[in-house]
């Protein structure tokens, strides 16, 4: 069994390491094609051009590695008594300026009655944020987000719904996988980290989608017994 562990692994480890060279060469051959037009006699204009390629490349790179990071050493969750209202709250304050670029109306009724939960609730801000973002950018020419908390005996469940054009079942089934991603500039990594956090606070994370009528992330969160009590 100890045989079929490892193997395992250096499986999993080997995809990884094949899907980071992947990722990594296209920038690195963008910022190499730039340096070497720079080498040259070009005009004041194509410089400034080039020199954009470089930045731009060069922050896509420090994306990719520090998602790595959190991927690769995740910091283990810091609990403490939360609310899931202030954290879903906090979050849309953060979403806001970037929904209100593409025209998306983020909508949340929170309910009066507290929601308590025993989390990390920076780790879930940071969930709630990358499923948020993900929707936003799903929308550029516009939509709506809304987010919808559901308690229950044992576990707290969080849905974020956008009206965006669904994800694809191809994709769908290696959505939480990482490196993968539908956007020119992702890294592939934001779903993969939410999804190594809400592991680590023994909950899941689902995600539902139509095409074309939206998709709906669900993470649902287990409640401490005594918050029953």
């Amino acid at each position: 069994m100890e045989s079929l562990r490892r193997a395992a692994r250096l499986s999993a480890t080997g995809q990884l390491a094949a899907s980071l060279a992947h990722e990594i060469r296209t920038p690195l051959a963008s910022i190499e094609g730039a340096a070497e037009m720079l080498d040259s006699e070009v005009a004041p204009e194509l410089r400034s051009e080039m020199t954009g390629i470089l930045r731009k490349e060069s922050r896509r790179l420090s994306r990719l590695l520090a998602g790595l990071l959190n991927y690769a050493k995740p910091r283990p969750p810091e609990f403490r008594d939360s609310d899931v209202r202030d954290l879903l709250s906090g979050m849309i304050a953060l979403a806001a300026p970037s929904a209100r670029k593409s025209n998306v109306e983020l909508r949340f009724a929170a309910s009066p009655d507290p929601v308590p939960l025993y989390c990390d609730g920076e780790q879930l801000t940071q969930v709630f944020l990358n499923l948020t973002m993900n929707a936003i950018q799903a929308m550029p020419t516009g939509g709506a987000v809304e987010f919808s908390i559901e308690t229950f005996p044992t576990a707290v469940c969080v849905r974020i719904a956008d009206t965006g054009p669904g994800i694809p079942a191809d994709q769908r089934a290696r959505i939480f996988d990482p490196f993968v991603t539908s956007k020119p500039d992702g890294t592939g990594l934001g779903l993969a980290v939410s999804a190594q956090i809400v592991t680590a606070h023994q909950g899941q994370i689902t995600v539902n989608s139509r095409e074309p009528h939206g998709t709906e992330f669900v993470v649902e969160l287990p409640v401490r017994q005594e918050q029953n009590s």
